[in-house]
């Protein structure tokens, strides 16, 4: 079967019009998250802002975040006892906040 240019670039421009009217019908659709926003007691800011403050500059974000999380699911108390705890045996904090960033604390195991 012999196809000629003509032919040829036709195909093109349809295979382009499908592409185009593929294209603008793919919508992204958005969906609701359900988002459990819990917000902390001054107890709790007043520890989270203790300890992030003694997290090198570049990881107090992260140091925040971690600590914000953990306080979801422990007391402040706790928390403050095992940081003291590991910080006093020489660990370093952000060192404790990032293997503490690695537990999954809804299934209570390691996260992979």
């Amino acid at each position: 079967m012999n196809v000629d240019s003509q032919d040829l670039k036709d195909l093109k421009k349809i295979d382009k019009r499908v592409k185009v009217n593929e294209v603008s019908k793919v919508r992204l659709k958005a969906r609701p998250i359900n988002v459990k926003v819990t917000a902390l007691g001054k107890e709790e800011q007043k520890l989270v802002k203790k300890w992030s403050s003694k997290c090198a500059e570049p990881l107090r974000e992260f140091c925040t975040s971690v600590l914000t999380r953990l306080l979801t699911y422990f007391t402040s108390k706790s928390v403050d006892n095992i940081l003291s705890e590991a910080t006093r045996k020489g660990l370093s904090l952000e060192i404790i906040l990032i293997l503490l960033s690695q537990y999954d604390l809804v299934n209570n195991d390691d996260t992979n």
